[in-house]
């Protein structure tokens, strides 16, 4: 299941359960239909995501680099201990911004 909703001009992500080979295709269609209709703020709150694969990671990378090409933002929030090694071990750490929860990823992608 994954979860959408709109703080301002702020779109945020929530995926719930697993992103995994079989998950990250939805959520990167989802994701991608709203870069596609104009968000520029975009937030991916993991705070109800157990397990991130590779296939996750993939779908942050594509993400970023679209938002990053159009000049966007984009954030990542409320990582368990789990996906923040996977994003440290992985370097996506260096790459995507990610702070603690959503409120603070929607300040930082509206440039508060």
């Amino acid at each position: 299941m994954i979860d959408s909703t709109k703080i301002g001009d702020v779109v945020v992500w929530a995926p719930e359960g697993r992103i995994d080979a079989a998950a990250a295709p939805n959520l990167e269609q989802a994701m991608m239909s709203s870069i596609g209709k104009g968000a520029q703020e975009v937030v991916l709150d993991l705070s109800r995501t157990r397990y991130m694969s590779s296939a996750g990671l993939r779908v942050v990378l594509v993400v970023a680099r679209d938002l990053q090409a159009k000049d966007g933002r984009f954030a990542v929030c409320g990582l368990n201990d789990e996906v923040k090694e996977l994003f440290e071990v992985s370097g996506f750490s260096l790459i995507v911004n990610i702070v603690a929860d959503r409120d603070a990823a929607v300040a930082a992608v509206q440039g508060d």
